[in-house]
């Protein structure tokens, strides 16, 4: 199945299949469970990764029922695949490249950052 559009929020998604993520658009998905029983969930892929904004809920409480194995609020896998590959962003941490002597002003960095 195709997500093109972003549903009203739901109490649980069983996927047996497949469900993936529309690349035109920007999508929501809000549950309290989501299950992938055998099947594929997918945000983008490796060699096509997700350029637009997704965006996964879980709204599962902890008086909600508890499902067995998983419990609540849940994302959950059993003998399927989960899929979610965006697009690289570029590096936004590093190591210092020497210790930062106290009262420093200054520290040098391994790599440059964004």
């Amino acid at each position: 199945m195709l997500l093109d559009v972003s549903p009203p929020p739901l109490v649980a998604i069983v996927v047996q299949g497949a469900l993936i993520f529309d690349q035109s658009a920007d999508l929501t998905l809000t549950a309290a469970y989501i299950l992938v029983m055998g099947g594929t969930f997918q945000i983008g892929t490796e060699d096509e990764p997700y350029t637009r904004n997704a965006v996964v809920t879980l709204t599962g409480h902890v008086k909600q029922l508890e499902l067995p194995i998983f419990g609540t609020k849940v994302l959950a896998v059993h003998r399927g695949t989960l899929d979610i590959h965006g697009v690289p962003h570029a590096r936004i941490w590093t190591r210092l490249s020497m210790t930062a002597l106290p009262g420093a002003t200054t520290v040098t960095l391994k790599e440059a950052v964004t």
